[in-house]
């Protein structure tokens, strides 16, 4: 994730195994990323379909792990990592 362009958007590029570098602007509270983002946490989805939710950045993924780039005054972006099963 890079820095934002707005107050409270950040321009992201997401990619995975099979997938291109996409461009995103990724709003505090989108997804699980989103959230990491504007809870300044760690957040952890086991099982995504199960728990309804869906990562705009990784919208395949079943499980993931979401840590916010937080420095001494704000909140740079977002490393998230996904998986193709439940459970991570």
């Amino acid at each position: 994730a890079y820095a934002s362009a707005a107050e409270g958007e950040f321009h992201i590029v997401a990619t995975d195994d099979h997938t291109a570098p996409t461009s995103y602007v990724l709003r505090r509270g989108d997804g699980p990323s989103g959230r990491a983002i504007s809870e300044g946490r760690l957040v952890t989805v086991a099982d995504l379909p199960r728990s309804g939710e869906r990562d705009p950045l990784l919208p395949g993924a079943a499980a993931l792990l979401a840590a916010p780039i937080v420095g001494r005054r704000r909140t740079y972006g977002v490393i998230t990592v996904s998986g193709a099963t439940t459970q991570l």
